[in-house]
């Protein structure tokens, strides 16, 4: 068997406390979507695969999850220092979006994820 959208949306749903206020289920599907090329992408498979396999099933829904709430947050760059007098504005360099998403991720679903990585 292999682990479809709707297979995700549903055990998201089954988690309502990790659902931001106000998520539609449109808005859910579109984090699930982005989810999945960014899972596929780490695990070094082909974007266009049809058949996700069942044990990446949880490592998809964490992904869709953190990408939900953290949505507004993962910034590449914080100011660090700010003057009026002159204009000195310091912006310090912080990890990339998606460092961070992994970053966040539970170390074993990132194993899990680690297990489809090849090099082409």
């Amino acid at each position: 068997m292999s682990v479809q959208a709707s297979d995700v949306l549903a055990v998201i749903k089954s988690r309502p406390a990790t659902i931001p206020d106000g998520f539609s289920d449109a808005a859910i599907e579109s984090y699930i979507d982005e989810a999945k090329s960014i899972m596929l992408e780490y695990c070094t498979l082909p974007q266009n695969i049809q058949e996700v396999p069942d044990v990446l099933k949880y490592p998809w829904v964490e992904i869709a999850t953190v990408l939900m709430n953290n949505s507004a947050a993962l910034t590449t760059g914080a100011v660090t220092q700010l003057h009026e007098g002159d204009s000195t504005v310091s912006i310090g360099s912080k990890k990339t979006a998606q460092a961070q998403l992994y970053d966040s991720l539970s170390v074993n679903n990132v194993r899990i994820m680690n297990s489809f990585r090849t090099l082409f």
